[in-house]
């Protein structure tokens, strides 16, 4: 749940950016069609105020750079595909 090594991991791989303003609890990634959201386990999401758990995940998703990664930790499985 380290948000900028996550962050850092799906730009090398991807070739995916911040989206607007990041830090290190919470960053969005990508863009307005699609958005990965990161954050820090623990951290409360408004406006629940329930913290964030790491759960797995498989996700397909169309990116800059096409690649297939498992992030940080194991258990989100990423297949990014391109359209170049």
């Amino acid at each position: 749940s380290d948000v900028p090594v996550t962050f850092l991991h799906l730009r090398d791989t991807f070739g995916v950016g911040a989206y607007l303003s990041h830090s290190a609890s919470f960053t969005p990634a990508g863009t307005p069609e699609g958005l990965f959201i990161l954050v820090a386990a623990g951290r409360p999401w408004f406006p629940t105020r329930r913290a964030a758990l790491p759960l797995p995940l498989r996700v397909l998703a169309r990116v800059p750079r096409a690649s297939q990664t498992t992030l940080p930790g194991g258990l989100v499985q990423i297949t990014g595909i391109s359209d170049s």
